[in-house]
């Protein structure tokens, strides 16, 4: 991938670039687990021990001893537990070097001339030649797209991660494939919202620490909800809180105290008091989003989210143009409910993601940043 050689033109207005926001992580709280001994290709290992559950020894009758029956170390139960195994691996990126490749490792390519005498920062110089900034990002052009590229796909892989559940569900509770009479089907809050409740309920999904579960839904989603008359007397929009309220130490600085008295997580109406408006949105970086509490969820918007396609068939469709009836691909806007430790991660270094210069050694192969499908080296070449 080639950059900006347009200098030297007159410099013109830089406009701002649109891009997502990447809160995947952030809602997900993912449980870590680091060793800075494991290489690339070895397994880090998380363990969930089991209780005995439901075995059909819940009665009165099934506990009662007579005085002569010996209770000893015959009929041995044993606790068993789960092991999720978590292999290392190294990650670059970009990718799609070749254009029929998305797999395919690509370098942000800029040659020393470039970056000494183009107008705008396609990259910093000082950072480029000094091997002890060379890893940082910044404020160049050619950083904050590598950057932007690490976020968006780190983002995007807790989704995927997430959409491996087996647990699909379809407004109606209509399995893929099925029928529905009136399409397209709109996600429902009276039925569909707390059937899966009920269902992650029944199934002891663990709640997070607030108490509730929590949804990550696509903007089409999120506004089927807005459009419950319930729903709207709640919330119309989301809230947000100053995002040193809630910064994770193990990734950015310690989190500021909010002021005594005031949890934003659990009471998002308090932003009032900050002249911030009752439930009034900010967005950028200095907000972090709380969520819309409803129904026992915490729910989340991400405009990142990708869509599915989805057998079904519709048999009286309103618009048969745009949703023709009978059996077809149909494309689905996708939510995503989860509890507790939903996905983890696992690190083998210490060290940040970085950007690396090309020394022709694989990109320091043996410095990786490895984590299984969650973080990466993001590679920088120069062409010289």
């Amino acid at each position: 991938m080639t950059f900006d050689d347009d200098f030297p033109i007159i410099l013109i207005r830089e406009l701002v670039r649109p891009r997502p926001q990447y809160i995947a992580r952030y809602v997900v709280q993912p449980q870590f687990v680091w060793d800075a001994n494991l290489q690339r290709g070895k397994q880090a290992q998380m363990d969930r021990y089991n209780y005995f559950g439901d075995d059909g020894s819940l009665t009165y009758e099934a506990r009662i001893r007579q005085p002569k029956q010996i209770i000893g170390t015959s009929n041995q139960r044993q606790i068993t537990k789960e092991k999720v195994m978590v292999t290392i691996n190294e990650l670059t990126g970009p990718s799609k070097g070749d254009p029929n490749d998305p797999n395919a490792p690509g370098n942000l390519t800029l040659d020393y001339e470039t970056i000494q005498l183009a107008q705008r920062m396609l990259y910093d110089p000082t950072a480029f030649d000094n091997p002890m900034l060379a890893y940082q990002f910044h404020q160049s052009i050619g950083s904050l797209t590598l950057l932007d590229d690490y976020q968006r796909w780190q983002d995007r892989i807790y989704m995927n991660e997430l959409l491996k559940s087996t647990y699909i569900y379809n407004p109606g509770d209509v399995p893929d494939g099925g029928t529905y009479l009136n399409g397209p089907p709109k996600i429902d809050i009276r039925n569909d919202l707390n059937t899966i409740a009920e269902q992650m309920e029944t199934r002891n999904v663990p709640k997070f620490d607030d108490g509730y579960y929590y949804g990550l839904l696509s903007p089409r989603m999120l506004k089927h909800f807005r459009q419950d008359e319930d729903f709207r007397r709640v919330a119309a929009v989301a809230s947000y809180v100053p995002s040193e309220y809630v910064q994770d130490p193990r990734i950015f600085a310690p989190a500021r105290m909010p002021p005594a008295g005031i949890n934003y997580q659990t009471q998002p109406n308090q932003l009032i008091f900050q002249g911030m408006g009752f439930n009034q949105t900010g967005f950028g970086n200095a907000s972090m989003p709380v969520g819309i509490i409803f129904e026992g969820f915490r729910l989340f918007m991400s405009n990142n989210l990708p869509t599915a396609v989805v057998p079904m068939t519709y048999t009286n469709s309103a618009n048969p143009t745009r949703h023709p009836t009978g059996l077809a691909n149909r494309t689905a806007y996708l939510g995503i409910f989860m509890g507790k430790e939903a996905l983890g991660e696992a690190l083998a270094t210490h060290l940040p993601v970085r950007v690396k210069k090309n020394e022709n050694s694989d990109y320091g192969y043996a410095y990786s940043n490895n984590i299984v499908a969650f973080r990466r080296t993001v590679s920088l070449s120069s062409a010289t």
